[in-house]
């Protein structure tokens, strides 16, 4: 009966400690951002922040007076030509 009781608690831990590990190896996923967001010049030279879709096309979120909003500054696009595409990566925590 003491045996019995004395192997039940050693695999009652281990399955305990197995859980416990599975719980920690989840918690260190760092949550990613999947959207990718790009800059490009608008007919009349201000910068647009866009989204671009699976096939390919872009399209337009926000003007250059609200890129100041999430941290882009308007003035390292100016000497962009007009048909570039850039990427830029926001800070979507707040």
């Amino acid at each position: 009966m003491i045996i019995a009781c004395i192997i039940s608690f050693i695999i009652g831990a281990l399955v305990m400690m197995c859980a416990i590990g599975l719980v920690a190896c989840q918690k260190d996923k760092k949550p990613r951002n999947k959207v990718r967001f790009f800059v490009t010049l608008n007919f009349d030279g201000k910068p647009w922040l866009h989204i671009k879709d699976i096939e390919g096309k872009y399209y337009p979120i926000i003007d250059a007076d609200n890129l100041n909003q999430f941290g882009i500054d308007v003035f390292e696009f100016v000497d962009m030509p007009f048909e570039e595409v850039r990427e830029v990566f926001l800070n979507l925590e707040d």
